[in-house]
């Protein structure tokens, strides 16, 4: 019953007009009270929820005051206190402004059929019972769900009712189990919390809206397939949606159109799981657990990664046909695989952040003959092993570099089908390396990177389009490294490059950089293209007469110096031992050197040149003290 206090005006005389108008104000204002509800407490542990003396309104005492004079009515808030049951028993729908359960709380159900309608909920006991009815939340707009709580009732189908929108508070952790269902009933529940729906509990198939905001967590267990009329938005910073259950039936993942954008992504439980129908796009990180296999839905499927890859604790990843993309823009990424390696059909890495690095912290495989590919972004494999299962795995560059550190084995070491028209490719173990032949374009390098010490060793010949980089390994292997790009192309060794053969077979000019002098111990071919010297000093010849074969070329701007057997000499027969194609395009101004005898001592004969419309210095006195004088510009 509610009380009220009346203020005493003291022995003022008042008009018969007055007294019913004061009458009339404390009638509004008796209503206007009676409007705002009363707060019902639990107060008798096992009564029924339509029985007065189940209830206390005594906001003092609250669940150990007096008997209520009613019932909650639709005006009143709830509190099912804790150590109470109320049993909901009503062969009537009820309805209630907001319920609580408070933490050992319980709400017992035992009616089928029937339901409770409120606004907000708050729920850390638990609901329980054997009755299917529900609770029907968001009688008005705006309203709030809350508590850690379990709705755990034992028999059919009980159910939380959404009747509007509703928004799902921080801090929550709601747990629903047994046949339990969240009914979205066409409406948008916002999680800011956390929901675990455990199977055999459900959310409802009916076209509805979930969206987890961010750093909410969504937990789907039940042993069937994410319902396909339920849009799942969880693109928000943060937030992470765990799929897991058990049993031998495959589930798939969210599927509806508008789902499939994730920020975290993880798979936990021993059922066979599968990725949706539609392009899954991960903010985040993918994740998955012990005990957990998970596929690529069937057909072509895009698999979109933004932040690490984590397979390492012992799940399982079937990638079907799908394309796996690693594709961050602001951050670096990881690949952590399984003993084995990953197992990927086709892998894209398009990491765009600035040196933006995706690093396997285990092997990768290529499945069934397909691709590895890079447009953009780092591939560092460091130790660890790249290379195919069942058929020879592929690899295609545009962009971006692949490194690789392993030792022992040829790199890289896929055996298919190689296509680079950009990028880099990095050898940079820390012992003896084995660089794999490639020739022919496009199975060719574009930017070949040495690094680490020890010897990298060439398997055979090798083109390169880009530049050519060493800072600190041995060049071995007595093959030819040949240079065809469309451009300029720099050799940077500042200790120096020592090639056995080279080709130069270029539209731009091959230049050497600052402080790189080059030495050619067995063959220098010039197909075309000039060598900028910059400075530098080209050595043909290293303690042993060195072949020069030229169609076209010059050299210019440094030191040509070759070795001299003591053998003829000639400008014009193989192996051109005279000859210094120094000059430039417009003023080809060589060096000629011939001999009608063998020399009587081996040596070097250096050639600087120094500008495209002189004549090149000579630097040279031979065994009789005589200088050689140019006789002829050409």
């Amino acid at each position: 019953m509610n009380e009220y206090s009346f203020i005493s005006l003291g022995p003022a005389k008042m008009t018969r007009n007055g007294m019913l108008k004061a009458i009339f104000l404390a009638l509004l204002c008796i209503q206007a009270i009676s409007a705002s509800g009363l707060t019902y407490y639990s107060r008798n542990n096992g009564g029924s929820w339509g029985t007065a003396a189940t209830w206390s309104t005594d906001g003092v005492l609250q669940c150990a005051g007096a008997a209520a004079a009613s019932a909650p009515g639709a005006a009143d808030d709830v509190v099912i206190c804790t150590g109470f049951t109320v049993i909901w028993n009503s062969a009537a729908t009820t309805s209630i402004n907001n319920l609580t359960i408070l933490t050992g709380g319980v709400l017992t159900i035992s009616v089928n059929g029937i339901n409770i309608q409120l606004n907000s909920l708050q729920m850390d006991g638990t609901v329980n019972g054997n009755g299917s009815g529900d609770l029907r939340m968001g009688l008005t707009a705006g309203k709030t769900l809350s508590g850690t709580g379990f709705f755990s009732n034992t028999a059919g189908n009980c159910q939380l009712r959404l009747l509007s929108n509703v928004t799902v508070l921080a801090g929550t952790d709601l747990k629903w189990n047994n046949n339990n269902v969240l009914n979205l009933n066409g409406f948008t529940l916002t999680n800011n919390g956390k929901i675990q729906i455990l199977n055999p509990a459900s959310i409802s198939n009916r076209a509805s809206t979930f969206i987890n905001a961010a750093n909410a967590y969504l937990v789907y267990t039940r042993q069937a397939s994410f319902p396909n009329t339920v849009v799942l938005n969880a693109s928000a910073s943060g937030n992470t949606v765990e799929y897991g259950a058990g049993g031998a039936t495959t589930r798939t993942m969210a599927s509806a159109a508008g789902s499939g954008n994730y920020f975290n992504l993880l798979f936990s439980g021993s059922a066979p799981q599968q990725m949706g129908t539609t392009t899954t796009n991960i903010a985040g990180n993918i994740t998955i657990n012990s005990g957990a296999t998970v596929s690529a839905n069937t057909g072509t499927r895009n698999i979109n990664v933004k932040g690490n890859w984590v397979d390492n604790l012992g799940g399982s990843f079937l990638p079907q046909t799908s394309t796996v993309t690693f594709n961050a823009t602001a951050a670096n990424q990881t690949i952590s695989s399984p003993a084995g390696g990953e197992t990927f059909y086709d892998l894209t890495i398009n990491n765009t952040n600035t040196n933006g690095t995706v690093t396997a912290n285990g092997g990768i495989q290529i499945t069934n003959a397909r691709t590895l590919r890079i447009t953009a972004g780092i591939l560092d494999m460091q130790s660890n092993t790249l290379t195919q299962i069942s058929g020879s795995g592929n690899f295609t560059a545009t962009g971006g570099e692949l490194r690789m550190a392993k030792l022992g084995v040829t790199l890289p070491e896929l055996t298919g089908t190689y296509n680079i028209t950009g990028g880099t490719i990095t050898f940079n173990g820390t012992g003896a390396q084995t660089i794999r032949s490639l020739n022919v374009a496009p199975a060719n390098y574009n930017n070949i990177t040495l690094s680490g010490v020890g010897t990298k060793t060439l398997a055979g010949n090798i083109a390169v389009r880009g530049d050519w980089t060493n800072t600190g390994s041995t060049l071995a292997g007595a093959f030819t490294v040949s240079f065809t790009g469309t451009g300029t192309q720099t050799i940077t060794n500042t200790a120096g490059e020592n090639f056995n053969s080279v080709t130069v077979n270029t539209a731009g000019p091959l230049t050497f950089a600052s402080t790189t002098d080059v030495t050619i111990s067995n063959t220098l071919t010039m197909t075309t293209g000039s060598i900028n010297l910059n400075g530098q000093t080209l050595q043909l010849g290293n303690g042993a007469g060195a072949t020069l074969t030229r169609a076209a070329g010059i050299c210019y701007g440094g030191v040509f110096k070759r070795y001299f057997p003591v053998a003829a000499i000639s400008s014009t027969v193989a192996p051109l031992y005279g000859l210094f194609p120094v000059g430039s395009n417009i003023n080809y101004r060589p060096v000629e050197i011939n001999s009608t005898v063998n020399p009587t001592g081996a040596g070097y004969v250096s050639v600087t040149h120094n500008d495209f419309n002189t004549a090149p210095d000579v630097s040279y006195t031979d065994n009789e003290g005589a200088a050689i004088v140019r006789v002829t510009d050409m």
